[in-house]
């Protein structure tokens, strides 16, 4: 066994959440009265996210051109976040293979958990609707108590520790270019997925290493030496 523990982002790596992310920022941005942001194309959702919620909210503004205070983009993410969390598992799914993947990793003794810049609701939500029982813990942002989101270490290190696991025996699977620091500045390995929300070109020269094209493949790099 390669890795005693595996710790897994959430949007574009175990669940293509697309849809669903795309369909909540425009009822967001037309509600708070921006009607210019109420036609967003998957591939600009995928370009939003990967920071949190309030990081693509500024993404989408900076995409118009749009001046944003902070005002202006508290006021749509204050929309935006209880909409996404009563409609976050309409459309979405996990990806090809992930069910099976988790399932053998659980039997055969690894650790699985779940981290996300998503609000840790949203995390707990989709983890039980869709891995319900697999993951010993799901860890959304939460900064009001204080544990900073990606690419900061709080997230997954507190995950490790759900696992009892060590660090170094850790590997950390994602999509994106906060994914591979996030893994950096835990001190962990980092696998990328190719199936997210950044394609390996991309990720590539975020300085990724590792890459899983399929969910055989990621099992592969995960339990094989």
């Amino acid at each position: 066994m390669k890795y005693k523990a595996a710790v897994f982002d959430m949007d574009g790596t175990i669940l293509d959440t697309v849809t669903d992310l795309k369909l909540s920022l425009e009822y967001a941005f037309l509600k708070a009265g921006y009607p210019e942001l109420s036609h967003i194309t998957g591939e600009d959702t995928k370009s939003f996210f990967g920071s949190g919620a309030r990081v693509a909210i500024q993404r989408a503004f900076s995409s118009k051109k749009i001046a944003a205070s902070e005002t202006d983009i508290s006021g749509v993410e204050a929309i935006y976040r209880p909409y996404y969390d009563m409609h976050c598992a309409e459309s979405t799914c996990p990806y090809p293979g992930i069910l099976s993947l988790i399932e053998k990793l659980k039997a055969g003794g690894v650790g699985c958990a779940v981290v996300s810049n998503k609000p840790d609701k949203a995390v707990k939500i989709l983890s039980e609707k869709y891995f319900p029982g697999l993951f010993n813990a799901a860890i959304g942002e939460n900064e009001a108590l204080g544990v900073r989101r990606k690419p900061a270490p709080d997230t997954t290190l507190l995950a490790a520790d759900a696992l009892n696991a060590d660090i170094s025996g850790t590997v950390y699977i994602g999509d994106s270019e906060v994914d591979i620091e996030t893994a950096r500045n835990a001190g962990c390995d980092c696998i990328c997925v190719t199936w997210g929300f950044r394609n390996k070109d991309y990720l590539e020269n975020c300085g990724a290493r590792h890459f899983a094209s399929s969910a055989d493949e990621l099992f592969d790099l995960i339990c094989c030496r």
